[in-house]
């Protein structure tokens, strides 16, 4: 039986998953925090496979994939993960998983079946992790024997070119996540390339190793990420600012994800209101508890209240007291169709009759 650790801070969402997958077998160790999740890896338990949500407080999903890369640095023995989100979606989010080990992205809600394949592909189907490229460019071979040897241990691959040139003209695939610039070059000032940097691989780190005088760290020097580190500095002092800067960028990227995400969802939403507002119909908007969030103003028309006198109420008080509504349960993984539409009556203000039919959507 395959171990499979959930990570989830939304409860309903942690019980859905953690009783659906349970069906297929896994045993489920289930976490509502990352925190207590983490401890639980770094206390030697290894799962088969991780089911992690990207939208949390404390150490966020994004955080915890880069966390697990650090903790099983030889490639393929870090446990595959499948990164869900009612957040993030889309070909972006999918690229930064990728370059923090994650195997596989799914947007929910989903249907659950999708979620118990997306599962078992983990496995099945099972995704190389992207390997971290560092790209160094200097005229000093022994310098970078160096740091090759420290960067290849910690299964990242390493690419070297002589000069500026050498790297300008040599095009940019596989693309680097990182690129160490040994300043001076022997054909440029390393700054310039650093520009050029900039440009032709936007996401990458930018390390500059440079004559320093004030030896009190590193400094930045503009741009998530990049910073200044001293000529002959400790090779391990290099790798450790470089997962700093790699996940400096990482965030950058989750931030402009999720602000461009965010203007989505307040675009939609506009949009939403407008039509909900202009249809005819009696629309109400309710939570799982039965409390009314929302109701059209045409429809409010037709039950002689105003808007702002049902919402915040109970959904029984426009049934009568015989009746009971039908509340929509996130346990209930679907709707069969004898749920979508039958005929109910509504109770108006003053006690009339509104016949209409109605139909229950998560």
């Amino acid at each position: 039986m395959k171990t499979l650790l959930i990570i989830n801070d939304d409860p309903v969402q942690l019980h859905f998953l953690g009783s659906l997958l349970t069906q297929d077998h896994y045993q489920v160790i289930a976490h509502r925090s990352s925190e207590t999740a983490w401890q639980w890896i770094q206390e030697g338990h290894i799962p088969d496979g991780i089911v992690l949500d990207l939208h949390m407080p404390g150490i966020s999903g994004w955080r915890f994939c880069e966390l697990l890369q650090a903790h099983f640095p030889p490639p393929g023995q870090m446990p595959p993960v499948l990164a869900v989100s009612a957040t993030y979606a889309g070909p972006d989010a999918e690229e930064v998983l990728a370059d923090l080990g994650a195997s596989a992205f799914l947007a929910l809600p989903a249907d659950p079946r999708r979620i118990r394949q997306a599962v078992a592909q983990l496995w099945e189907y099972p995704s190389r992790p992207k390997s971290v490229q560092v790209w160094i460019v200097s005229g000093h071979e022994a310098q970078v024997e160096r740091i090759r040897q420290v960067f290849l241990e910690r299964g990242w691959q390493v690419r070297w070119f002589p000069s500026g040139n050498h790297m300008t003209g040599s095009g940019v695939e596989p693309c680097p996540d990182i690129v160490i610039v040994d300043d001076p070059l022997p054909d440029m000032n390393g700054r310039e390339l650093r520009q050029w940097c900039k440009t032709a691989v936007p996401h990458a780190t930018c390390v500059l190793l440079e004559h320093v005088t004030d030896r009190s760290g590193p400094s930045a020097v503009g741009g998530a990420g990049d910073v200044v580190l001293a000529k002959n500095c400790d090779p391990n002092e290099l790798l450790a600012q470089c997962e700093k800067g790699r996940w400096e960028r990482v965030l950058s990227r989750v931030e402009h994800l999720l602000e461009s995400r965010t203007s989505d969802l307040r675009e939609s939403e506009a949009q939403f209101r407008g039509l909900f507002e202009i249809l005819p119909d009696i629309l109400v908007i309710y939570d799982f508890h039965g409390t009314i969030q929302c109701i059209n103003a045409a429809g409010a028309r037709q039950l002689q209240y105003s808007s702002s006198e049902l919402i915040g109420k109970p959904l029984t008080i426009l049934y009568s007291k015989t009746e009971t509504p039908e509340v929509y349960s996130p346990s209930r993984a679907t709707l069969s169709p004898d749920d979508q539409w039958c005929e109910a009556t509504l109770i108006g203000h003053d006690g009339s009759q509104v016949c209409t039919e109605k139909t229950v959507r998560p």
